[in-house]
């Protein structure tokens, strides 16, 4: 297993070294998750010509996020990509969404996400009260971390002033992310528009800069494209070429392009001057570490699993969140939690574990647990969950074939199931897996946190998985943790979970 410090090792010395890392990236608004006559083949079949690193997707709907990803895969000759999704939002007022849509944006990547983040930004439109923007830092093959951003601003004439409005709150977020940074999506405006203009005073727009012809990407009958509202734009980065390829899958062409860091590239922020990186950092920035249990936290639950059976009093319920198969083995082990072995080549559903007490995190804390063991099958699943009731709860589990395991996030509000986000999984790096309320003063919002770390002895490095704000819905004063681990359908080998190291804390304000 890496140590916290042979990883910080690398990621500096790559940052220093004297090569540079290319990335090229395409954005494609897909029309409404490629309505007729337009077809998702067509459009994934563009955006493979290009050979990308990063795809930016808008108007795509939340449930074809697996359809997309499977195809780039596919056409690719890969099992890399993955990628994650954000909803707009037709009713609420800020900060809270009471009605999200299923239209989307979304960032997918052959590379894997440090971090990814969603916000939505109040600014109203003729379909939308908020859109959504979404942040992943993806780690390139050497080591360097860019930040990538997804957007789409609201559309039409009437909606100008949202524009703008938009790009100022959009700005004042992007600002605080440091590092090398690409924002792309359908902007709707023209490149003298305002909106537009206020990007490029911080950007650089890689058409502009490298691109030929007019650039148009937009048209209104999917034959004439005749204006430019697509766009790539980039900070601490270089723009090596810029296109926008002659094909008609959707009513908005792709844009693509490919940047360079070079060795000389400071990393740093998204503000500063067109093509100048922002000062201070580097790619060990994403990797502060976090002690195992900090000075100051306040422990409300822990088990280390060294009994010789689970503690009815920190555990006094079965599964909470599903169906539950009393008879598979759940048991302590040499200091661990075990779960297994699953149930080879069965049918339906087979899962077992430990649920804790009702503990109160309405304040800002964590829970967390240590996956020693995963499972093995695309039906086979070890799961960890932070649940209200059997309607209402947050999960992260590993779950997936031999070779093509994934560590990944879901909710489930109102009995409604909705997959938040997903990256292969690394059983050395994704030992921790945690799940966090985090107040973010800057918007007074309570967030949910999906982290992972490796299982250093003092200092774990947490590294974010997904976050969005908390939903009220998963009453966070009275939430109940559960350990499971089982089969949806049948999986000749799925293997045996174990767990160890659990812990519910309050963090110090």
């Amino acid at each position: 297993m890496k140590t916290l410090a042979s990883l910080l090792f690398f990621f500096v010395s790559v940052s220093n070294a004297q090569a540079q890392s290319a990335l090229t990236v395409v954005t494609l608004n897909t029309n409404h998750g490629a309505q007729a006559p337009w077809s998702v083949a067509d459009q994934v079949a563009a955006i493979v010509t290009a050979s990308p690193d990063v795809v930016l997707l808008q108007e795509a709907h939340r449930g074809q996020l697996d359809q997309y990803v499977a195809a780039i895969n596919a056409g690719l000759g890969s099992t890399a990509w993955h990628g994650v999704a954000a909803k707009h939002c037709v009713a609420g007022s800020a900060p809270q969404c009471t009605a999200p849509t299923e239209e989307s944006v979304m960032v997918l990547s052959r590379l894997p996400f440090v971090e990814t983040e969603s916000r939505l930004i109040w600014a109203r439109d003729d379909y939308f009260v908020a859109r959504a923007a979404l942040r992943a830092a993806v780690r390139l093959d050497d080591g360097s971390a860019v930040q990538v951003f997804g957007v789409h601003l609201p559309p039409l004439a009437d909606a100008a002033a949202s524009r703008a409005s938009w790009v100022v709150d959009f700005l004042r977020w992007a600002d605080t992310r440091r590092g090398p940074t690409i924002v792309g999506g359908d902007f709707n405006d023209v490149p003298s528009s305002p909106p537009i203009t206020a990007m490029s005073q911080r950007y650089v727009d890689a058409w502009a800069a490298k691109g030929g012809g007019d650039g148009a990407t937009h048209s209104r009958n999917g034959r004439g494209y005749v204006r430019r509202l697509d766009y790539l734009f980039s900070s601490g980065l270089d723009v090596s070429a810029a296109s926008v390829p002659a094909v008609a899958v959707s009513d908005h062409r792709p844009v693509v392009a490919t940047f360079t860091l070079s060795a000389t590239a400071r990393v740093g922020g998204g503000g500063g001057s067109p093509g100048t990186p922002a000062p201070g950092g580097s790619f060990a920035a994403l990797l502060q570490p976090q002690p195992a249990s900090p000075d100051g936290d306040a422990v409300l639950l822990e088990d280390d699993f060294d009994g010789d059976a689970p503690d009815p009093a920190t555990w006094p319920a079965g599964i909470v969140s599903g169906t539950e198969d009393p008879t598979l083995p759940v048991a302590q082990a040499g200091g661990a939690l075990v779960i297994g072995p699953l149930r080879a080549s069965a049918s339906g559903f087979h899962y077992n574990g430990p649920s804790s007490q009702a503990i109160d995190l309405s304040a800002s804390g964590y829970a967390q647990v240590q996956l020693l063991q995963g499972v093995v099958g695309d039906q086979a699943n070890a799961m960890f969950t932070a649940a209200s009731s059997s309607t209402n709860f947050y999960r992260i589990y590993q779950a997936g074939a031999a070779g093509s395991q994934r560590i990944a996030a879901e909710k489930k509000i109102d009995d409604q199931k909705s997959p938040l986000a997903s990256a292969p999984y690394d059983p050395a790096l994704h030992q921790i897996l945690r799940i966090r309320r985090d107040y973010r003063p800057d918007a007074s919002v309570d967030d949910v946190v999906f982290e992972t770390s490796p299982a250093a002895p003092a200092a774990p490095a947490f590294v974010e998985l997904y976050r969005e704000p908390w939903d009220p819905r998963v009453q966070a004063q009275s939430l109940t943790f559960e350990i499971k681990a089982g089969t949806s359908d049948k999986e000749a080998s799925p293997g045996t979970a174990v767990w160890d190291h659990f812990r519910v804390a309050l963090v110090a304000p």
